[in-house]
């Protein structure tokens, strides 16, 4: 383990050699989206297979003797051995150094933030940490900051190592839900001649594009300045302005907008909507918490409001359709009105719903309280309906009958044994339930005799089955029986 805690004899030798190394191209894309300042570096290929965090530190080392898997024992013992000061350093960004050791133990693992912190202490020497500027990340300003070893160590030199990725950015969003990751480490050697060319231009195209912006920066303020100085004019020139002017400009500027939403085509309106929606989903992504509950609260104050109104306007739209059938009833009310025709009804009843809902179309205004006629006549109506005449009960005569075969016969046998005109015939008939007229059995009670005629009390539901010649539902023949009286 003490030979583990030795600090290795680190001096870097960071110049690009075309001979010796090789140019990591989809590296330069990323070097291209990282600070201003590292751009005319050369990014050298280093091996993807998890160590690159190592075989970088290696390839600045020019040491053939020393091995990858050396290099990350010495980081996983600096990293036991200062646990506190890592753990209060990083935990925050990568979380718990314990979990993380576990994974710097495994060969072939991905190194993170910890291996970088404690590779400087390693080999005593400042790492700059390089993040392109891709997906913004809350820990972007430590990714991009330059890591220094434990005191009381020293550092002479410094060392750039570029986060990057093994294959593009295209390719990495399109099978990685359009999310972009590093999963690869690259060493930043300076360049030679060829390259310096090249360094040179982009300094120069670096401080036109900072002039560049110098002159737009002056020009949107002298703009500024103009916009208050011609504000500053239309206030005055409104407030001098009478009424009729003021009448006039604004009739004016009404034309303008029609005119102008008139000779809008159906793809600038398009264009418009889609602007105006992009611009709403940036406001919402750039606001603050704050923000976003202020904004959810109105949105959910304006569902309120509009479940309120609808409310109220299903209730006026139904008070409506009641006073309409009310005025309907009492047009064609009738106290003799007993059944109308079925079809007449229906169609009177389609043509009053096409009515009364094209009423509510036209109206929808709150509905005007119930004249006295209106309630006197429906009072009249039902006393009427409800009289004693009316809700009197009336025996069927063939209603809900059930007679067996024996009951049948015996009825029979006992009208045949008794003389017609005998006394005895009234007593026994009076005694029964039951009447035998021409071979048919009916309630007596629902039987009447007028001048030697037999009458018969039919209910509505008895008479509308016979006069459609079929058999009355809760009649003997269908074997029915649930009392004498409907």
């Amino acid at each position: 383990m003490d030979v583990y805690r030795m600090w290795l004899d680190f001096c870097p030798n960071d110049s690009f050699g075309e001979k010796i190394h090789v140019v990591d191209f989809v590296a330069k894309e990323y070097l291209e989206k990282a600070s201003v300042d590292v751009r005319h570096l050369v990014p050298a290929d280093i091996p993807g297979d998890g160590n690159c965090l190592y075989h970088s530190v290696l390839l600045l080392m020019n040491n053939s003797v020393m091995t990858s898997s050396e290099l990350r024992v010495h980081t996983i013992v600096e990293l036991v051995t200062n646990e506190a000061f890592y753990s209060h350093r990083f935990a925050y960004a990568v979380g718990p150094l314990d979990i993380a050791i576990k994974g710097v133990c495994k060969k072939n693992t991905y190194s993170e933030l910890y291996e970088v912190a404690a590779l400087c202490t390693v080999i005593s020497c400042n790492i700059r940490s390089l993040y392109p500027e891709i997906d913004f990340r809350v820990d972007m300003a430590i990714m991009n900051s330059v890591f220094t070893p434990i005191p009381p160590i020293i550092a002479k030199y410094e060392i750039k190592v570029l986060w990057s990725n093994a294959r593009s950015e295209v390719d990495i969003r399109a099978t990685n839900n359009s999310q972009w990751s590093p999963n690869h480490f690259v060493p930043l050697m300076s360049s030679n001649t060829r390259y310096q060319d090249i360094s040179s231009s982009q300094i120069e195209l670096t401080t036109k594009v900072n002039i560049m912006e110098q002159n737009e920066t002056e020009r949107d303020a002298q703009h500024q300045m103009q916009l208050v100085t011609l504000r500053d004019r239309a206030r005055l020139r409104l407030d001098s302005e009478t009424e009729v002017q003021r009448q006039d400009r604004l009739r004016k500027d009404r034309e303008r907008v029609q005119t102008r939403r008139a000779n809008v085509t159906q793809d600038l309106r398009r264009e418009r909507l889609e602007q105006m929606k992009e611009r709403a989903q940036i406001a919402q992504m750039n606001e603050s918490e704050k923000e976003h509950q202020i904004r959810i609260n109105h949105q959910r104050e304006r569902s309120q409001s509009n479940r309120i109104n609808k409310k109220l306007e299903k209730r006026s739209i139904d008070n409506t359709m009641l006073h309409q059938q009310d005025l309907h009833d009492h047009t064609y009310g009738n106290s003799s009105y007993i059944r109308p025709v079925r079809s007449s009804m229906n169609a009177i009843g389609r043509n009053d719903s096409v009515t009364n809902k094209n009423k509510i179309r036209e109206s929808s205004t709150w509905p005007a309280p119930v004249s006295i006629e209106l309630k006197e006549e429906c009072l009249k109506q039902f006393l009427q309906r409800t009289s004693m005449a009316n809700l009197a009960e009336v025996t069927c005569a063939i209603y809900l009958l059930k007679v067996s075969d024996e009951l049948k016969n015996l009825i029979t046998n006992i009208q045949l044994s008794v003389p017609k005109h005998s006394n005895g015939r009234s007593a026994i008939q009076n005694s029964l339930t039951f009447y035998l007229e021409n071979d048919i059995i009916l309630y007596k009670n629902g039987v009447s005799r007028d001048n030697d005629i037999t009458m018969c009390s039919i209910c509505q539901n008895c008479s509308d089955a016979l006069s459609k010649e079929k058999i009355p539902k809760f009649s003997a023949a269908n074997n029915m029986r649930l009392g004498d009286i409907p």
